[in-house]
């Protein structure tokens, strides 16, 4: 472990990089060929068993078509913090969780959303915003989001530098009309006295 942080130093975040999660996917396997007790021809068990649980996966109607939400507890202040954007008639029918699942994501606040691409916005750069509280009403996913400006890109971290605006900006935005629903997060440098923020979506945007 010793040379994780030269390597962070010359090639940036591991996260383009890391094989952290086929790990933990080969450890499904292991666990499988240790319980099947097969030596002849394990690999086609291993191989057998994962196919057989990704077929009834995509059988699995839910999967792909449920809209259900899975909720976190419920957040105290997030009825009164809604109400600033004349949500009160919704006070006794919606729920403002502090997470959520749902389509096979998980929301938090604290998340980040990408609000515009890059091509939509004059500075050339993508808009990103932090989620600060979440709202659920009938079907509708709704996020209450400060607005960060983007600075520019950082080509060693493969990040957009990101800072708060001096004049905080909130909006409510709906699931539906995000133009890339993966949820993102605020990475911070570890230098002292150094405010610096990044994001690092998964693909160009």
């Amino acid at each position: 472990m010793v040379h994780e942080p030269a390597i962070i130093g010359e090639s940036g975040p591991p996260l383009r990089y890391w094989c952290m999660r086929f790990e933990a996917f080969h450890n499904i396997c292991k666990r499988v060929a240790h319980a099947n007790c097969n030596f002849v021809n394990i690999a086609k068990s291993v191989a057998h068993h994962l196919q057989t649980v990704s077929c009834a996966a995509i059988l699995y109607d839910k999967i792909i078509t449920s809209k259900e939400f899975s909720f976190g507890p419920s957040d105290v202040d997030g009825i009164s913090y809604f109400r600033k954007f004349n949500l009160e008639k919704f006070v006794d029918v919606f729920q403002v969780p502090k997470w959520v699942k749902f389509n096979g994501r998980e929301f938090r606040n604290g998340s980040v959303l990408l609000l515009n691409h890059s091509h939509k916005k004059e500075s050339g750069h993508p808009e990103f915003g932090i989620v600060r509280k979440i709202e659920v009403h009938n079907e509708k996913l709704l996020f209450a989001v400060n607005v960060y400006e983007t600075s520019g890109f950082h080509d060693h971290f493969h990040s957009f530098e990101v800072q708060s605006l001096s004049d905080e900006k909130t909006v409510v935005v709906e699931y539906s009309n995000l133009p890339d629903c993966d949820p993102l997060w605020i990475l911070q440098n570890f230098k002292v006295n150094d405010q610096t923020k990044f994001v690092s979506p998964k693909h160009w945007v």
